[in-house]
């Protein structure tokens, strides 16, 4: 369904140039969900930019159903359903609107909308709200907007950009739920999480980290060799979990970092907050 061939990416300034993404290869089958993992900096917010194509790789090819995205033909538009982390809703609108507004630049006819919409309220439950404004609605049920406007024109494959980040617990279990359903009608997911939980749910897991496909592996493989998905992170980016990153606050200067062994602050002679790198 997906093939991610040897992509790169690379952006230039006049002073150097970064390698966002290096040589990155996998793939997707149709009705699999592929978590994507990885450190601040990874390169997978640009990714997942390449995948949707939404920016060209420097390198390599990307190809859903047998159609390059490097050809912008409406036969990939059609393909690619994307949801970001900034929902995009306008809060003016009732939901019926705004997704209305959609289905039409999308190409279907009044008809043909109404029902799609119909449809969606009823796969994704939000029937109840489509005549309220999206302003007044609470931010799981935006989330839900979103991704039905993201399934408005029955793409194949699906990416989610951190999906349930800032949902309550309530929300984000019917998000959770939501993906499932998609996964039963055979669409292909892709998400971007930092959290466990969206994790284990995936089929699959790829982990970024400095550009780079680091280690790939089914979700049951990781839960059967390692005691938490954090251990499998520090293992293959080689981070160090007895090293945190240390921020000392003083009067005279605003504050400065320094890479230092693992201390107990409310024991220590300095104010300071840690933070474990994620």
């Amino acid at each position: 369904m997906l093939t991610v061939n040897n992509i790169s990416k690379v952006f230039s300034s006049k002073k150097k140039q970064i390698k966002a993404v290096n040589d990155v290869s996998f793939k997707l089958n149709s009705g699999e969900i592929l978590g994507i993992v990885g450190p601040n900096g990874a390169g997978k917010s640009t990714l997942l930019r390449m995948i949707a194509s939404l920016t060209l790789p420097t390198e390599g090819t990307i190809k859903i159903n047998n159609n390059y995205t490097s050809t912008h033909n409406r036969g990939i538009k059609d393909d690619i359903g994307y949801v970001a982390v900034e929902t995009g809703l306008y809060g003016s609108m009732t939901s019926f609107e705004f997704l209305y507004y959609f289905g039409r630049v999308h190409g279907y006819g009044k008809k043909e909308a109404f029902n799609r919409i119909t449809e969606l309220a009823s796969l994704l439950d939000f029937d109840y709200y489509l005549y309220k404004k999206i302003s007044h609605l609470s931010t799981g049920m935006k989330q839900k907007i979103s991704i039905a406007r993201g399934l408005l024109h029955k793409p194949h494959l699906l990416i989610l950009d951190e999906p349930t980040n800032g949902l309550d617990i309530i929300a984000a279990y019917y998000v959770r739920e939501i993906i499932k359903k998609l996964k039963q009608t055979q669409t292909s997911i892709i998400i971007l999480t930092h959290i466990i939980t969206d994790i284990k749910m995936c089929d699959r897991l790829i982990v970024l980290n400095k550009g780079n496909l680091v280690y790939e592996s089914n979700t049951m493989d990781v839960i059967n060799n390692y005691n938490s998905l954090e251990d499998l992170f520090f293992d293959v980016t080689r981070y160090n979990k007895n090293w945190i990153y240390v921020k000392f606050l003083d009067t005279k200067r605003l504050s400065f970092f320094a890479q230092q062994p693992f201390m107990d602050c409310s024991t220590s002679q300095v104010d300071c907050q840690s933070e474990k790198i994620l």
